[in-house]
């Protein structure tokens, strides 16, 4: 049961981070859309108002994430003063500990 809190808590920790990751560039967004052009066949005006949907729909898409990061961010906060008020001083030490760590092998493994 400790365990599965812990990666509860643990994925909890590192969704935000990987959904509010940046894409690879601004380079692989441009060739995305010259891929487009090209394999549509796309004019050059087409291709201008194809991109400005394109960079409205990236901003849509970062408010959502950024708002569900906040929300998550609640959640587990919420989850940490739960847990604070069943363990013991020692044993919330403990599991902040193993969160840290297991954190830390996360994002390690991303690079």
């Amino acid at each position: 049961m400790n365990q599965k809190i812990i990666a509860i808590v643990v994925l909890a920790a590192c969704f935000p981070l990987a959904v509010l990751a940046k894409n690879s560039g601004a380079a692989t967004e441009a060739q995305g859309i010259n891929r487009m052009a090209k394999d549509l066949g796309l004019s050059d005006e087409q291709k201008g108002r194809v991109e400005t949907i394109i960079n409205a729909e990236k901003q849509t898409v970062e408010a959502i994430f950024k708002d569900e990061g906040e929300k998550l961010k609640a959640a587990q906060q919420q989850t940490h003063d739960d847990l604070q008020q069943v363990l013991t001083p020692e044993q919330m030490a403990q599991l902040d500990k193993k969160v840290q760590q297991q954190s830390s092998r996360a994002k390690q493994k991303k690079r």
